[in-house]
């Protein structure tokens, strides 16, 4: 069966979360998931505690749906392993983070550094997400080290701050400093603020409309990438549109102070 968990409106919500996944819960009756822990953490209470739980009907227990409302939990998703977590309603910070496998979708709106730490599967916000989306939690070397995230919106400042590894797609645009310390892997939005690829060392930031380049960035000219065509068609399965089939872009090689091995790709029409 497929558990549904109805958020309390009253009940104070714990940052950790780890109990709220679809492997250990799918097997389970409503009653005997809510004696479950919220995480494996002594002290954090159950999941009745913080849930109403119920079934949705469904016969697949590799889904588990999470109804917010307008509550935002930090911490859903955090290192999930498989199965689809859906939450209906808004998330909070750190969505998805240190995510090994599966798939993530909020139907609303998430909060700062999804995705940080994350090495596989998918995480899809329909909404907006907050700042440092994919990016380094401040205790961190790395923020996200592998798998997608695409957000439907836009998302806040410092997007991909240190990003190791993995693809983010953002339909409508990032804020200042985007791609900032990129490590490597593909930062894809039509358009961001201010200071994009600052200290960015390695991997690829793809944008549709010329932003004000750092002066440590080198124009290289006009090339046709077939990565980026291949690229085209498998980010059109989430967000069609979001990048031109051709291939051809203006190359801008940096961080120079910082080696230089990264590239702003400025796509062409």
């Amino acid at each position: 069966m497929s558990l549904v968990l109805t958020l309390r409106e009253q009940a104070p919500a714990p940052d950790d979360l780890r109990g709220l996944t679809p492997r250990l819960l799918g097997a389970l009756t409503p009653d005997a998931a809510a004696r479950q822990p919220l995480s494996p953490r002594p002290g954090t209470g159950d999941i009745g505690t913080l849930f109403k739980v119920g079934d949705n009907g469904s016969d697949n227990p590799e889904l588990l749906i999470v109804r917010t409302g307008t509550r935002r939990l930090d911490g859903l998703g955090r290192s999930l392993d498989g199965g689809c977590l859906r939450v209906e309603g808004h998330a909070g910070a750190a969505l998805g983070q240190d995510m090994q496998a599966g798939e993530i979708i909020v139907d609303g709106d998430c909060g700062d550094f999804a995705g940080s730490g994350m090495h596989g599967g998918l995480i899809r916000v329909l909404g907006d997400a907050g700042h440092c989306l994919a990016a380094a939690l401040h205790d961190a070397r790395q923020g996200m080290a592998g798998g997608a995230l695409v957000v439907h919106g836009s998302a806040g400042d410092r997007a991909g701050h240190r990003m190791r590894r993995g693809l983010v797609l953002v339909a409508e645009g990032c804020g200042a400093a985007c791609g900032a310390g990129m490590l490597a892997g593909t930062l894809v939005t039509p358009r961001c603020g201010p200071l994009p690829g600052l200290g960015l060392r390695r991997g690829s930031l793809l944008l549709r409309q010329a932003p004000e380049f750092p002066i440590t960035y080198n124009a290289c000219g006009a090339v046709d990438l077939t990565w980026l065509r291949l690229l085209a068609r498998a980010a059109a399965a989430w967000l069609p549109g979001l990048l031109p089939l051709h291939g051809q872009a203006q190359r801008h090689c940096g961080d120079l102070a910082c080696g230089g091995k990264g590239e702003i790709l400025v796509l062409a029409p």
